[in-house]
């Protein structure tokens, strides 16, 4: 149960990450409040389930594959998706030009 919770904590903070990243690029002060708040809150939360992890014995490796994968691919899907935005706002550009 430990794992699966790192998990998602690696998951939702790598979405988090991306929100407060555009969040600031976009000059929302409001939206990067919200978005550090949430950051900080799921860096708790990753403490105390690898905390917990720990405790119980469970196997280091996996708690670190189970919350950096999937932040990892979260990363990776989201910006190669603002690369091939960028990519197609760019021919459109130079279409135009």
């Amino acid at each position: 149960m430990t794992i699966a919770i790192l998990a998602l904590i690696g998951t939702l903070e790598a979405v988090v990450l991306l929100w407060r990243i555009r969040s600031a690029n976009q000059h929302s002060p409001t939206n990067s409040a919200a978005a550090t708040f949430a950051t900080c809150t799921l860096r708790i939360a990753f403490v105390g389930a690898g905390a917990h992890a720990y405790l119980t014995d469970a196997n280091p490796t996996l708690a670190i594959a189970a919350y950096a994968t999937p932040a990892a691919a979260v990363t990776w899907w989201v910006h190669r998706g603002i690369a091939k935005r960028t990519a197609i706002q760019e021919r459109r550009t130079d279409f135009g030009a």
